[in-house]
């Protein structure tokens, strides 16, 4: 595994490698029923925008702490112009 990010669809999963020189993890998305509208090699985007579409909603304040923390932000773009 190469530094940054690698996507890998395996049948009914994804797999996306992250790393860089000083950590890497593997996020795993499987078909559930929120995400099934979507094939194989976009089920895993599906997930991530609803998963952080759901979080950002609920307005739980640790989870935007770390969210802040990590440089990490989200906003949902729902215009149909993709």
């Amino acid at each position: 595994m190469g530094k940054g990010i690698s996507i890998k669809n395996i049948s009914g999963s994804t797999r996306v490698n992250l790393s860089c020189n000083h950590s890497k993890g593997v996020l795993y998305f499987v078909n559930t029923e929120s995400n099934w509208v979507c094939k194989d090699e976009g089920m895993y985007s599906h997930s991530l925008i609803g998963f952080f579409n759901d979080l950002f909603t609920a307005d739980e304040q640790r989870s935007n702490s770390l969210m802040k923390k990590w440089g990490i932000y989200f906003r949902n773009d729902d215009s149909k112009d993709i």
